[in-house]
């Protein structure tokens, strides 16, 4: 029963068509406006992206607080697979894309039935399963919100908006987010830190944060009722709690009409073990919780950010330093050669303008005694 319970999540991400088509951007921003239309990167490897790519890397900081977040969409699929996501619009100048962040779990290409048997056992629990988290971007939010099958492609869940001057949130802050929720469930569980429970507290961090400043909108979607529910059961709640109270009875009253008593008792047994993963500070103020996580993320990936900036502006300018001396050097040594040349050409002008008056001098001395031998002979 388990294993039919879990075919509710069972997606297949490993065979994601691969883009190759490539767009004139205003400026490539590595982890950001990438060259490529469609790309994509684990949330793990997100920052280093960001903070140690090389392109351009003295203006990224500048890049960076010249993006603009415009909307953040929390969506959910309507086909039989269960599962919620987060896309991100932003803006770059004139470039305009959509990053699609999504927890997922972490399926190896040609699994045996016995290695996905064990993976799925290790993901009821939470139990080393690790998590293939990532960010995805799109150039239109039509291909952002397509399903990976062929089923109906993503409704909205919830919706923010944010003006087009509004700077209070950036690309900065998002990466900071999404790292610290990743951080901080490194290993994905079916029934505890899934996809719902990651785009839920996504959402509704920036929410929070956000929705008090001016020009700030929220709107409820199509699917706003069903957030954070599997099998009409209610796994997350709407403050973003895990397992909330009374959630065994409700999924035993769900269950009992689809599954015999020792399947339900199985699957129980189950979700009790992996409720475990529930407790701890994320369990009675996660979204607090995780905003100050947030912070910690943010305030560490800028100074990572600055550091590398610097470091390369430290470098730039001492290649600069270096470029001047050498091309000094070269223009001194330049210089010196052509005095030599011009020494050498004044030289062998003297040494030309000698031999012709010697020259000149041996022509009259031949001429006078020319003449003279004439004059003696005539007074012969």
């Amino acid at each position: 029963m388990l294993s039919r319970f879990h075919s509710l999540f069972s997606f297949s991400f490993s065979n994601d068509e691969k883009s190759s088509i490539y767009m004139a951007t205003t400026k490539i921003i590595p982890g950001v406006i990438p060259q490529d239309l469609d790309n994509q990167i684990y949330i793990s490897q997100w920052e280093d992206k960001l903070v140690k790519s090389r392109d351009d890397l003295c203006d990224r900081l500048d890049d960076l607080r010249g993006c603009r977040v415009r909307s953040i969409r929390h969506c959910r699929a309507k086909g039989s697979a269960v599962h919620e996501l987060v896309i991100v619009e932003v803006r770059s100048g004139d470039d305009h894309r959509f990053m699609r962040l999504e927890r997922l779990n972490k399926k190896e290409a040609g699994e045996t039935t016995s290695e996905q048997k064990k993976r799925t056992a290790r993901e009821i629990v939470g139990l080393r399963s690790g998590n293939h988290d990532r960010v995805k971007w799109t150039s239109t939010l039509k291909t952002a919100m397509a399903s990976s099958k062929e089923e109906k492609p993503y409704l909205v869940v919830q919706t923010l908006t944010f003006p087009n001057d509004f700077t209070t949130i950036g690309v900065i802050d998002v990466i900071a987010l999404a790292t610290a929720i990743t951080s901080s469930a490194q290993n994905y569980s079916l029934f505890a830190h899934m996809c719902l429970w990651w785009a839920a507290i996504f959402f509704e961090c920036f929410k929070k944060r956000t929705i008090n400043h001016d020009g700030v909108q929220f709107a409820e979607g199509p699917l706003y009722a069903e957030r954070g529910n599997i099998l009409k059961v209610n796994f997350v709640d709407a403050d973003c709690k895990l397992l909330a109270t009374g959630l065994t009875v409700k999924t035993k009253e769900t269950l009992v009409d689809r599954y015999s008593a020792e399947e339900t008792e199985q699957f129980l047994v189950a979700f009790e073990n992996d409720s475990q993963l529930a407790v701890g500070d994320l369990a009675e103020n996660p979204v607090d919780t995780m905003m100050k996580r947030w912070d910690i993320s943010g305030k560490k990936l800028t100074a990572s950010l600055k550091a590398a900036v610097d470091a390369a502006i430290a470098e730039r300018d001492a290649l600069k330093i270096a470029n001047a001396a050498l091309a000094t050097e070269r223009a001194e040594r330049v210089a010196e050669r052509e005095e030599l040349h011009a020494s050498l050409a004044a030289e062998r002008a003297e040494r030309s303008k000698k031999e012709q008056q010697t020259a000149q001098l041996m022509a009259d001395m031949l001429a006078r005694i020319k003449s003279l031998e004439a004059s003696h002979s005539v007074t012969r």
